[in-house]
């Protein structure tokens, strides 16, 4: 009898730790069930943070792509611009040099007549006085 009331002994010491093991096979079950929806609500998160990167990549692929055609619609503005300015610079500078012989020969022009005109009245002058000693002859 002491044989079975050790066995019997050892069987509740053996239920108790089977209790003790059911419990945290329990407990274990209950966190991993919990740590797999996290798992799953980390993919999830992941999933839609790469979804966004992507997005993010394709924008900022886009805004290159952009800014890219800008800047070369810019260079070839500005080339067409500076060939513009250019062109009537030198239209600017030929009329200048044009207008600038135009003046110096109104200028020589005006000292000809200033010219012509002390001569004409040089010479009016003289008339008069011719004039004047024809008329004291005849007188």
């Amino acid at each position: 009898m002491e044989n079975l009331a050790g066995i019997t002994a050892k069987l509740e010491e053996n239920k108790v730790k089977l209790d003790t093991i059911e419990a945290k096979q329990v407990k274990l079950s209950t966190t991993l069930e919990a740590e797999a929806g996290s798992l799953a609500h980390l993919r999830h998160e992941l999933e839609q943070a790469e979804t966004v990167a992507k997005q993010i990549s394709e924008a900022k692929d886009n805004t290159i792509r952009d800014l890219n055609y800008e800047l070369s619609q810019n260079k070839k503005d500005l080339s067409h611009n500076k060939e513009t300015f250019e062109r009537q610079l030198l239209t600017a500078s030929t009329e200048l040099s044009s207008k600038d012989i135009t003046i110096q020969q109104l200028r020589d022009d005006m000292l000809a007549v200033q010219s012509n005109y002390s001569t004409a009245l040089s010479m009016s002058t003289s008339l008069q006085e011719s004039e004047t000693e024809i008329q004291n002859l005849q007188n």
